[in-house]
C-alpha cells in the first residue's frame, strides 16, 4: 500500500475514533439526562394529601406512574413516590373540595410503546455514525504530507 494512503486511512481512523467517542459521550449526558431539569419541585404522597384536603389544589393528574398536582395559583408540582398514592386516597382526600381529577384515558399499545423506544436509539446511532464519519473525513482531510 502506498505510504500516502496508508497515512491517510490512518489519520481517518484516528479521527472517527475521535469523533465517535465525543458523540457517545455527549450522547450519554443526554441519555443521562444532564441536560435536562423537572421543572415541576417534587413533593410527597403526605403533602400531597394536605394540598388536596386544604383545597389548595385545582386538578390531580393522574398518567401511568406520573401523577401531577395543578394548584389553583397555577403552579405545577409532581409526586414523588406515586406508586405508594393509590386512587382511593386521592379521592378520599379530595371528598368536599373543589380539586377534579383527571386520569390518562388510554395506555399506548405494546407496538405504539417499541416504536417510540427504539426510533429515537435508530436515528441517534445514526447521527452518531455520521457524525463520527464526518469528523473521521475532516480529521483526514486536515493533515497532509509536507
Amino acid at each position: 500500500m502506498n505510504e500516502l494512503v496508508q497515512q491517510k486511512l490512518v489519520t481517518f481512523l484516528a479521527g472517527f475514533i475521535a469523533g465517535a467517542v465525543v458523540c457517545g459521550i455527549v450522547a450519554a449526558m443526554i441519555a443521562s439526562g444532564v441536560f435536562s431539569q423537572d421543572p415541576d419541585p417534587a413533593v410527597s404522597v403526605e403533602e400531597m394529601v394536605a394540598h388536596i384536603k386544604s383545597d389548595q389544589v385545582a386538578e390531580v393528574r393522574l398518567d401511568g406512574d406520573d401523577l401531577r398536582l395543578i394548584y389553583w395559583t397555577g403552579k405545577t408540582a409532581r409526586v414523588d413516590d406515586a406508586r405508594n398514592a393509590s386512587i382511593a386516597l386521592i379521592i378520599e382526600a379530595a371528598m368536599g373540595t373543589k380539586t377534579k381529577i383527571t386520569e390518562s384515558p388510554t395506555t399506548p399499545g405494546i407496538l405504539w410503546t417499541l416504536l417510540v423506544s427504539i426510533l429515537p436509539l435508530l436515528l441517534a446511532a445514526a447521527v452518531l455514525a455520521g457524525a463520527a464519519a464526518l469528523a473521521g473525513y475532516a480529521f483526514g482531510r486536515g493533515f497532509k504530507k509536507s
